[in-house]
């Protein structure tokens, strides 16, 4: 759908799908199987007594093994659940696989669905401000730096990168975000002139 409405690559409409559901406005959601009271029963005392068995002593003709747990099949339901719009910004966790479409939680895994209206209105609105990637506020800054840059790698045998990190070391670069992502950006710039 983002392909076709915006008229993008494959990679870009990943960008755009990870920006929409990570602000509030798009929700989404995953399909997950839980195992919680008896799907059959309605037995209080038969869930309790469920629980306390251990593994060799309860029915293996009704428990599935599923990631190294098992799973009374009595109690199991299929439930959706919402995603934390925050589990789209995260990257360490990768907790949502964009390729297969799943979303992996410490305790279940299930395929992933988007509000298709929402995305649709989302889509739709133009994004505020510049374009990302047009505004460089220190442009001017950092191309002022690629000489010591230049002089620091001829004459220590050092690379750009480490060039780049003396010089935040010594507080040469404009601030703006981590020491990490300073180095990163005078870098970019760096190799984008040379």
């Amino acid at each position: 759908m983002i392909v076709r409405q915006r008229d993008v690559g494959a990679k870009n409409a990943k960008v755009l799908l990870v920006k929409a559901c990570s602000s509030t406005k798009v929700r989404s959601r995953y399909l997950a199987i839980w195992e919680g009271p008896s799907a059959e029963y309605d037995h209080p005392y038969l869930d309790r007594r469920l629980a306390d068995l251990d593994e060799k002593t309860r029915n293996s003709h009704i428990r599935v093994k599923v990631a190294e747990k098992f799973i009374d099949l009595r109690r199991i339901q299929l439930i959706h659940r919402a995603i934390h719009p925050s589990k789209w910004r995260d990257d360490q966790a990768g907790s949502i696989d964009l390729a297969t479409g799943a979303f992996h939680a410490e305790d279940t895994e299930g395929s992933v669905e988007i509000h298709a209206d929402e995305l649709t209105c989302w889509l739709a609105c133009p994004s505020k401000g510049p374009a990302p990637g047009t505004v460089s506020r220190y442009s001017k800054a950092d191309q002022a730096l690629f000489s010591d840059i230049t002089r620091l790698m001829r004459e220590e045998k050092i690379s750009a990168t480490e060039a780049a990190w003396r010089l935040v070391l010594d507080g040469k670069v404009a601030r703006r975000g981590t020491e990490d992502s300073r180095v990163r950006r005078v870098v970019r710039a760096y190799k984008k002139r040379h």
